[in-house]
């Protein structure tokens, strides 16, 4: 195999991660899909500096066990960091639903919790639904440039309880009215899985 420079590697390891992270973010929101936007950030940023720095160097410097304790250091911050950050994240995608059937979920939801809402448009023209006085406020927009693309955000704001609970009632409602997308995230979790043990059997193949 090609002794390549450690900076592939790394960045094979993050993709990895990232992938993989995706793949269990979706199921573990059970087909209502949190944005990874910042853990993009974050990988882009950390595969992009040994690019910019002569990392190899500094990197054939170090032993083989040193080498193998570094890698699985940004594995596992990232891991963590992007766990944390993207599995609490209050910005979720309902997949192939109308705007209008979003709507009419998210208004049966709040009504079946006995939660008072007051449904307004912003100035961006997205429905909003303002609970509690104002205090926080449930977000619906299509996410797609087009109506025929039937991907619609569902955005919150504070961690009132009925917050909470309408978050966990939305998540069964999705189940209930789209089975298969229990099954989303899978195909990602285990493409990562597979891109990881791939990228660290060619990484050790080169000591």
């Amino acid at each position: 195999m090609p002794d390549l420079p450690a900076t592939y590697y790394l960045i094979g390891l993050l993709l990895a991660v990232f992938i993989f992270i995706a793949g269990i973010d979706k199921f573990h929101q059970k087909g209502v899909y949190s944005h990874p936007r910042f853990l993009a950030i974050i990988i882009i940023g950390l595969s992009a500096v040994p690019v910019f720095i002569d990392f190899n160097n500094v990197w054939e410097d170090v032993p083989n066990r040193g080498r193998v304790i570094l890698v699985l250091i940004v594995f596992a911050t990232v891991l963590i960091y992007a766990l944390k950050r993207e599995l609490t994240s209050r910005r979720y995608t309902i997949y192939n639903i109308e705007e209008a059937s979003a709507l009419e979920l998210v208004e049966q939801i709040l009504i079946d919790l006995d939660v008072p809402f007051k449904r307004e448009v912003d100035n961006f023209n997205n429905d909003v639904y303002n609970i509690n006085d104002c205090k926080a406020k449930i977000t619906v927009k299509n996410q797609a440039l087009s109506d025929a693309d039937k991907d619609v955000i569902i955005t919150h704001t504070y961690d009132f309880p009925e917050i909470e609970h309408f978050t966990d009632a939305l998540i069964l409602n999705v189940l209930e009215r789209y089975p298969d997308h229990k099954y989303k995230g899978v195909w990602e979790m285990a493409i990562g899985v597979g891109l990881f043990i791939l990228v660290a059997a060619f990484y050790f193949n080169t000591f």
